[in-house]
C-alpha cells in the first residue's frame, strides 16, 4: 500500500496539472489496477488433464507443484500470459468456503476457426462443427473430462 501511496505522491507533483482523468489513465497503462491472471479448472485427474491440453490442444505447461500426494499445473498458451490451473478437486473435497467449484464459460480467440478446428479434430478432440454465431465463425470442444470451450474468429 505504501509503495502505491509513493508513486501516487509523485506522479500528482509531475503531472499537477494534468487533469484526473489523465492521471488514471497512466495508472491503467503502468498496471497499476487488477491485470488478466488465469482460469481454475477444477479436474478429476490431473495428469490426463495435462495431457490432454499440452498434446491435444497445444498449450505448453507453465508450472507444476505437488502439494501433498496432489499435483496442481499451469498451461497457457506459448507467448500469453493468460492459463488454466488444474486443481484436483479432491484437494477441495472440504471446501471450507463454499466456493463454486462449477466450469466456467471460457472462449479462446483464434486467428483462422478453419484450421484451428481441424487442428483439435486430427488430434482426436471432440470438436462441434464450424457454425456462425452472433456474426463470428466458431466451434466449441470438449476435454477429456466433458467440459465445453468455445474458440470463435478474432
Amino acid at each position: 500500500m505504501y509503495e502505491i501511496a509513493s508513486k501516487w505522491a509523485t506522479y500528482r507533483v509531475e503531472s499537477s496539472k494534468l487533469c484526473w482523468f489523465w492521471l488514471f489513465l497512466k495508472f491503467l497503462i503502468e498496471g497499476i489496477f487488477m491485470q488478466d491472471g488465469y482460469v481454475v479448472l477444477y479436474v478429476n485427474d490431473s495428469q490426463a488433464c495435462i495431457d490432454f491440453w499440452t498434446n491435444q490442444v497445444g498449450m505448453r505447461l507453465v508450472n507444476q507443484e505437488s502439494v501433498g500426494e496432489h499435483i496442481v499445473a499451469k498451461v497457457g498458451f506459448k507467448n500469453q500470459d493468460f492459463a488454466f490451473e488444474l486443481v484436483p478437486l479432491e484437494m477441495m473435497k472440504d471446501n471450507p468456503n463454499n466456493l463454486d467449484l462449477a466450469t466456467p464459460s471460457i472462449c479462446f480467440y483464434v486467428q483462422d476457426v478453419e484450421s484451428e478446428h481441424q487442428k483439435l479434430k486430427s488430434n482426436n478432440v471432440t470438436c462441434i462443427d464450424v457454425n456462425e454465431h452472433f456474426g463470428r465463425k466458431g466451434f466449441a470442444f470438449s476435454d477429456n473430462e466433458g467440459r465445453w470451450f468455445a474458440v470463435q474468429q478474432a
